[in-house]
């Protein structure tokens, strides 16, 4: 689709090595930003539950590992702000800066201490 001129969100968790190394092979051509969501523990949960489409207890299982080690671009706090909000924070980023600060893309989701 992004060849095509059309843009879109990439909603992942990116914990597991292959996976971050996966997304970077496929998507290192195109402007990237890296956007880390934080959001408490507590609040996941009743989201997670809320949804009623998510396995059950996922979101306590990923959270201590899903930002460690990682490098982003912008980071949001859904508790803190609304969807509209976080969405402005991050289309003002974009417009401000074009695209991703962290370059080369294959060395920016990574934190020096895992090179």
């Amino acid at each position: 689709m992004n060849d095509n001129g059309i843009n879109y969100i990439l909603d992942s968790v990116l914990c597991e090595q292959p996976m971050i190394d996966s997304c970077i092979a496929r998507l290192a051509q195109y402007n990237i930003l890296f956007v880390s969501v934080h959001c408490p523990l507590e609040k996941l949960k009743k989201r997670e539950i809320a949804r009623g489409d998510r396995i059950r207890g996922i979101a306590e299982m990923q959270f201590p590992h899903v930002h460690k080690g990682k490098k982003y671009d912008l980071e949001v706090h859904t508790d803190q702000k609304s969807p509209y909000e976080c969405a402005t924070i991050i289309t003002d980023f974009l417009k401000a800066r074009g695209s991703s600060v962290w370059v080369p893309f294959s060395e920016k989701f990574y934190s020096s201490e895992l090179k």
